[in-house]
């Protein structure tokens, strides 16, 4: 056989193998057989897939948290999840909190979810009328990525007050472009600095 009729065949050995194991094997073997023939399919199309090792999608305390955000859509996603657990971690650290770039609060409600009973403070910063004007640097050439304008992801203020509400004692929000609004703060403490924002400037 000639190397990429090798290969070829090995590959439909995997998949073949996949497939049993798929159905017949372990609860494991069952799990990794079928992630590996999801990760097979989502190649050809030139997608990617999660390792199947990583547990931020399984973890019941982070699922439970997640839930009571109002404006969830269930979508456990991994940078939350580390957002989450990073905010525990600094419980017992002197200072407050701080998030730049707010959106609709998903990222703060984390945070004070993470830190509830500890007495910490959280600032939110955001403009609340979308992004500025992208420039040189905000240019990116690959096709898979999302191309941003003036005013995307544009949230009005209430939206973000609405979904905090739970915690409506331990936050405030300093509205405007974010980097003149820091002056407000330069006098607190912080423990951590959550910076979620979409362009260089």
């Amino acid at each position: 056989m000639t190397d990429g009729r090798t290969s070829k065949a090995a590959g439909l050995l995997r998949v073949t193998r996949s497939l049993r194991d798929s159905l017949f094997g372990s609860t494991q073997s069952k799990y990794e057989a079928r992630h590996d023939l999801l990760r097979w399919l989502v190649m050809k199309f030139d997608f990617q897939l999660y390792n199947r090792n990583l547990i931020w999608f399984q973890d019941e305390e982070y699922r439970k948290v997640w839930a009571e955000f109002p404006d969830t859509n269930d979508f456990v996603h991994e940078r939350r999840f580390n957002l989450y657990y990073f905010a525990k971690s600094v419980r017992a650290v002197p200072g407050d909190l701080a998030e730049c770039g707010v959106f609709k609060g998903a990222g703060s409600f984390l945070m004070l979810s993470a830190t509830e009973d500890t007495g910490k403070f959280l600032h939110g910063f955001d403009s609340f009328e979308g992004l500025s004007k992208p420039n040189q640097f905000d240019h990116v050439a690959s096709d898979h990525t999302f191309k941003w304008k003036e005013n995307d992801i544009a949230v009005d203020e209430s939206i973000a007050m609405h979904n905090l509400a739970k915690y409506s004692d331990r936050f405030a929000f300093h509205k405007g472009w974010i980097p003149e609004r820091f002056h407000e703060v330069d006098q607190a403490r912080f423990c951590m600095v959550h910076i979620d924002v979409d362009l260089y400037e």
